[in-house]
């Protein structure tokens, strides 16, 4: 899951190479019948990077499934993809919070893993309390 601009920036430089080296076997048109299992590996790879460039960049123009909030199966991804819609920082989300921004970083690092209910919610109250101020989140339908 890509967190933070950092990340993407890595993700997008990954998803060239991946991209790179797929389009170079292709082009050797080896007898290798390992050939279409690596040119296939690599194309799973790169989908995989490319969903998640996309679901960074959702998050990012404040797109996200508010109603998932609701659910406990994947609340730490949830609440990292609503900070980012709300347009917070983890260090603008630590202030509000009034916390040091590495407890933020640490408990995105494990999704939320770490942290207890209270402290759960916590942090969507602030996250949601954001929704809206900072941009014009649109809120989608969970799948």
């Amino acid at each position: 899951m890509i967190k933070n601009e950092r990340q993407l920036a890595a993700a997008k430089k990954q998803l060239a190479v991946l991209t790179k080296a797929a389009n170079a076997l292709r082009k050797a048109g080896s007898s290798d019948p390992m050939n279409a299992v690596r040119i296939s590996s690599l194309e799973a790879d790169a989908e995989k990077l490319n969903m998640q460039i996309q679901t960074y960049n959702k998050a990012s123009e404040g797109v996200f499934d508010a109603a998932c909030l609701t659910s406990v199966e994947h609340v730490g991804e949830e609440l990292i993809n609503a900070r980012i819609a709300s347009g917070l920082t983890q260090e603008q989300l630590a202030r509000k919070a009034s916390l040091e921004a590495q407890q933020i970083q640490r408990w995105e690092s494990t999704l939320y893993q770490t942290t207890n209910l209270k402290t759960l919610k916590r942090i969507r109250d602030i996250i949601m309390s954001s929704i809206g101020h900072e941009k014009n989140a649109v809120f989608c339908e969970c799948d």
